[in-house]
């Protein structure tokens, strides 16, 4: 079993070794989280060598030099060559370090989930690395079924939490209740017609119901 957790990355030093199609994609998801990422390999694919033209990452074109990643907070392995997975895993376990090693969960400290994101929302599945291509489609059937409408409500339900913890601080009764009632109002419509006047008004109405 894992225990669930989500890790702040903005500006944590991120290693992916390996610079092919599954880097890539692990490069962008550490890009969306504002890491400091940095990729070694022999070879690199255009994409990759294209976010190091831009300045959005560190390549280095030479093979892992252990122990390299004790210079690093989280490290993904992505190489083919599974020796060099090995070495990697084997030299995070060492200095406990975050690891993940790509479909070898036997190698991973952490696994990376399938993720379902509105806005600020985020819901991840996992099969605890057993059938990674269960959770990829269990993914697609939620990104279906979630209402696209939630992108927007999370910041409002954001900015309203911030109004209530500010009006009632320790009063956790008047918190519990003023949250409560947040989800009596037709926010759907109120986005679908873009009334943002409307919107404020509800929210000052619902800090008022006390």
């Amino acid at each position: 079993m894992y225990y669930p957790i989500y890790i702040k990355i903005k500006n944590q030093k991120c290693l992916i070794v390996g610079a092919g199609r599954v880097a890539l994609r692990k490069a962008g998801t550490l890009l969306n989280g504002g890491a400091e990422i940095t990729v070694v390999a022999p070879e690199a694919i255009d994409e990759i060598i294209q976010l190091k033209n831009d300045g959005k990452l560190s390549l280095h074109l030479r093979k892992y030099r252990s122990p390299e990643v004790t210079d690093y907070n989280i490290v993904i392995s992505a190489s083919d060559d599974e020796n060099v997975n090995r070495a990697v895993a084997g030299d995070c376990f060492k200095y406990k370090i975050p690891v993940n090693v790509v479909d070898r969960p036997e190698l991973c400290s952490f696994i990376v989930p399938a993720i379902v994101r509105r806005n600020d929302i985020t819901i991840a599945i996992s099969t605890g690395g057993k059938a990674p291509f269960l959770a990829k489609q269990i993914r697609k059937d939620l990104d279906k079924t979630l209402p696209r409408f939630w992108d927007d409500l999370s910041k409002i339900a954001g900015v309203f939490r911030e109004k209530v913890m500010e009006r009632y601080g320790d009063d956790s009764a008047s918190k519990s209740r003023c949250f409560e009632r947040f989800f009596a109002i037709d926010w759907q419509k109120l986005i679908d017609d873009g009334d943002e006047d409307a919107i404020e008004r509800n929210i000052n109405h619902l800090l008022e119901g006390e």
